[in-house]
């Protein structure tokens, strides 16, 4: 008896480990593993990086941006880039448009009290980067740090269940800085 139920057991817990086990995550399919849909145009396949954070608050890139531009009330760039949207584009030119242009603190603070007084007013609110996920995620930590009163290591992992390719990257010194300043001051 103790000889079956010892046999299962370690069958169970070899089921276990081949499932979680380093060379069978590598053999995974990289969008099932993320859990990502993938949009098939005129077969490019690329990444589709919206997100829905909370009610009226949306996460992308650029291409997201251009898609989903005429139900957006405030857009937010934060891809830190010299150019302005609102010339190049002009669907932006009759929305509310805020662009960060440097990674301090003041800016920052700034920019999430924006993003706080819209969704308070039930606007649609969009903000990209680049890639949709970098620069994004770092503001929408600094966003739920200051008034979802989460601490640093709580945003991260609450971010990453949204989208794993939040925080993906490293962060810079600086990023990591703020955000533990944040912390310091909001968290409670």
């Amino acid at each position: 008896m103790n000889d079956k139920f010892y046999s299962d057991k370690k069958i169970q817990q070899n089921k276990i480990n081949n499932k979680y086990s380093f060379s069978s995550i590598n053999n995974v399919d990289y969008n099932q593993l993320l859990n990502r849909r993938v949009i098939n145009l005129k077969d490019d396949i690329k990444y589709q990086t919206l997100s829905s954070i909370v009610p009226n608050l949306y996460c992308g890139n650029r291409d997201d941006l251009l898609t989903h531009i005429s139900n957006m009330n405030i857009i937010i760039d934060v891809s830190l880039k010299d150019n302005d949207l609102r010339k190049a584009s002009p669907y932006i030119s009759n929305k509310e448009y805020h662009k960060l242009k440097m990674l301090i603190l003041r800016e920052i603070l700034q920019l999430i009290e924006i993003i706080d007084e819209g969704l308070q007013k039930n606007k649609k609110i969009f903000m990209f980067c680049n890639s949709g996920y970098y620069y994004t995620s770092f503001i929408l930590a600094c966003y739920f740090i200051k008034y979802a009163k989460l601490n640093k290591f709580n945003v991260i992992n609450c971010l990453q269940s949204i989208n794993p390719l939040y925080f993906s990257k490293p962060l810079s010194s600086s990023m990591d800085l703020i955000l533990d300043t944040l912390t310091t001051n909001f968290y409670k």
